[in-house]
C-alpha cells in the first residue's frame, strides 16, 4: 500500500482516541485513528462464552454521558441498568461500599466508637505524615477503621502492593472517595442538604439513569462511534499491527501492516512503554502498570446478595470486584453469569488457582449456594497504572521526552493516569487538546 499523508495521527481508538478526533474533525482535513485491536473501545473489551455475554470489569455509562452528544444514536446500543453496589467485609458481611458508618460502627460497642473517634482525632492533630496513599486515608479515618473497614486490604488488592507503597499525590489527585465518604465534614454537609431536601428548602439533584452496552458487545456502540467518526471525515485502520513510528523533518511516520502513515501531528493514546519501544527508545524506566484477569463465570442457584457490583474488602481473596452482567441482560437457560477480576503485577495466577480461591472465599462469606462453572477467563495487559513512589519521576520524564518530540499524549494510558469513567476520560482528552501541541502533555 503507498504511503498515505494526514493532518493529524491518532494512535489508538479507545475514549480518548475517539474523543480527540471527534474534536479536531471540524477543522482538520485529514485525519487517521490507527488502532491495533480489531475494534474500537480500547479495554472496554467483551467477549461471549458458553452463551453468556461478559465484560472486562464493571463498565457502565449514564444519561449525561458525553457520548451521547458526541456520537447522536449510541443509545441504541445501550442497554439500561439497575445499578447497585456493595462490598464484602472483613467479617464477611455485605453492606455499603465504599464506607459504611452505621454499619462500621453502630453495631460495636461504644468503647470500640470512642477508640475509632480517638484515633481519628488524633490522626487529625498529630499525625501529618504525606508520604503514601495510607497516610492520605488516615487523615480522614484513621489507623483502626482504615484496615478494620478492610479498604487497606481493599487497596492492596486493587493495585497489587500496599497503600504504604502507593503515592500520596496519587491518593490526593484519585481517592478523594475517602474524603467524600469517610470525612465527617462532608457527612455532615449531606446530612444538612438531605434535611434541607425534606423539607423544600434544597432542591433535589435529577436522578440519572444508567446503561451498559447491549448483549451484542462493546464493538457495537464503539462501531457506531468510528461510523460517526468516518461520516465526519476521519480515516479509521482497526487491526493495523503497528511496527514502528518515527519522528521526521516534516512530522512523523507510522509503519503499520495496513501500510505507511505520516502526518504533521501524533497524538498518542497508547500505554507509554508501549510509544517508547515504537519510537525505539529506552523502555527500561517506563512507569509498571497491572494486568487484570477477568474469570467469567455461570451460576445456578441461591445469591445471597443483591448488588450487580460487589467489591471484596476482606482480608483474603484474589479477587477485587464481582460484576454480575445477568442483572441485565438477563439470565442463560436459568444460568446467572458474572466477571470477576484480578489485578496482577507480575507473573500471572493459574485460572484454576483463581477459581479455587474464589470458591473458597465466598463460601466462607456465605455469598453463593449452588452450582460454579467457570467458563473461561482471558488476561488485560496494562490495566491499570501502577502508582508506586517512583512513578510520577518516571512518568514525567518519559512525556517529557515525547513532548519534545512534538508527540501529544491523552488518556488512562498515554497519560498513564487513573481514570475511573468514561465522562472523565472525555473531559481530560478535550481539556488537553485545548492546551495545545507544545504542552498537552
Amino acid at each position: 500500500m503507498a504511503n498515505q499523508h494526514f493532518e493529524v495521527i491518532i494512535l489508538g481508538a479507545g475514549v480518548s482516541g475517539l474523543t480527540a478526533a471527534h474534536e479536531l474533525l471540524p477543522s482538520t482535513k485529514r485525519l487517521a485513528i490507527i488502532e491495533d485491536y480489531p475494534s474500537a473501545g480500547g479495554n472496554h473489551l467483551s467477549t461471549h462464552m458458553g452463551g453468556c455475554s461478559f465484560d472486562v470489569g464493571a463498565i457502565f455509562f449514564w444519561s449525561d454521558s458525553p457520548l451521547l452528544q458526541m456520537f447522536p444514536g449510541i443509545e441504541a446500543h445501550w442497554s439500561p441498568v439497575n445499578y447497585s453496589i456493595a462490598r464484602v467485609t472483613p467479617q464477611g458481611d455485605v453492606r455499603a461500599y465504599p464506607f459504611d458508618a452505621r454499619g462500621e460502627l453502630g453495631a460495636r460497642p461504644w468503647r470500640y466508637r470512642f477508640a475509632v473517634l480517638a484515633d481519628v482525632l488524633a490522626h487529625k492533630l498529630f499525625h501529618h505524615h504525606k508520604a503514601s496513599a495510607a497516610d492520605f486515608a488516615k487523615a480522614y479515618m484513621g489507623a483502626m477503621l482504615f484496615h478494620d473497614s478492610g479498604l487497606a486490604d481493599y487497596m492492596r488488592r486493587f493495585y497489587g502492593f500496599s497503600a504504604e507503597e502507593i503515592s500520596y499525590p496519587f491518593a490526593l489527585r484519585r481517592m478523594k472517595w475517602i474524603a467524600k465518604n469517610a470525612g465527617v465534614a462532608p457527612r455532615a454537609l449531606r446530612l444538612v442538604r438531605s434535611a434541607g431536601q425534606r423539607l423544600g428548602l434544597v432542591e433535589r439533584p435529577a436522578s440519572l439513569r444508567c446503561f451498559a452496552r447491549s448483549p451484542e458487545g462493546f464493538q457495537g456502540m464503539y462501531g457506531h462511534a468510528v461510523a460517526c467518526l468516518q461520516a465526519s471525515g476521519a480515516e479509521v485502520f482497526l487491526n493495523a499491527g503497528t511496527s514502528s513510528v518515527r519522528k521526521t523533518p516534516e512530522g512523523f511516520e507510522v509503519c503499520t501492516a495496513a501500510g505507511t502513515f505520516t502526518a504533521t501531528r501524533l497524538i498518542s493514546t497508547l500505554p507509554l512503554v508501549n510509544i517508547t519501544r515504537l519510537l525505539g527508545l529506552d523502555a527500561t524506566n517506563a512507569p509498571a502498570s497491572t494486568s487484570l484477569v477477568t474469570a467469567c463465570f455461570r451460576f445456578r442457584g441461591q445469591r445471597n446478595f443483591t448488588a450487580l457490583i460487589l467489591h471484596n474488602f476482606a482480608a483474603d481473596g484474589l479477587w477485587k470486584r464481582l460484576t454480575v452482567h445477568s442483572d441485565y441482560h438477563g439470565p442463560v437457560d436459568g444460568w446467572a453469569f458474572f466477571s470477576v477480576e484480578v489485578s496482577v503485577r507480575g507473573p500471572l495466577p493459574s485460572i484454576d488457582t483463581i477459581v479455587t480461591d474464589f470458591r473458597t472465599t465466598t463460601a466462607r462469606a456465605g455469598l453463593l449456594d449452588g452450582e460454579l462453572e467457570c467458563l473461561g477467563s482471558f488476561v488485560t495487559d496494562f490495566a491499570y497504572p501502577v502508582y508506586d513512589q517512583a512513578a510520577d519521576a518516571r512518568k514525567a520524564a518519559l512525556l517529557q521526552s515525547l513532548t519534545a518530540l512534538g508527540i501529544e499524549s491523552l488518556g488512562r494510558q498515554g497519560g498513564f493516569d487513573y481514570i475511573p469513567s468514561t465522562t472523565e476520560a472525555v473531559a481530560l482528552a478535550r481539556a488537553r487538546l485545548k492546551v495545545g501541541p507544545s504542552v498537552a502533555a
